[in-house]
């Protein structure tokens, strides 16, 4: 983990590298350090970011954010079937 977060601090522009740096801090049980790099990634429209990010709302209950951050992932992904799927699920939730 370390060997990613030198490589970044070299290589700011690496977005596929962040994106596994993201991934690898969430997977390590640190999702709290994962959300900055998440966010800067979806600051350049990276729709599997912001899946991420829809995920991690998820995993903390969180269902109204959720959706936000799939619906993000639709306009930047139109058609995303991930995020339509759960988008379909949370809104069946929330009616329950």
């Amino acid at each position: 983990m370390e060997f990613l977060a030198t490589f970044l601090d070299r290589n700011p522009d690496a977005h596929a590298v962040r994106l596994v740096f993201a991934t690898k801090l969430v997977e390590g049980g640190k999702p709290n350090d994962a959300v900055p790099q998440l966010l800067r990634l979806d600051s350049l429209n990276v729709a599997p970011a912001a899946l991420q990010l829809g995920k991690l709302c998820m995993a903390t209950g969180d269902f109204n954010g959720a959706v936000v951050w799939m619906q993000r992932v639709l306009q930047l992904d139109p058609g995303n079937p991930e995020a339509t799927e759960l988008i379909g699920k949370l809104r069946l939730a929330a009616a329950s």
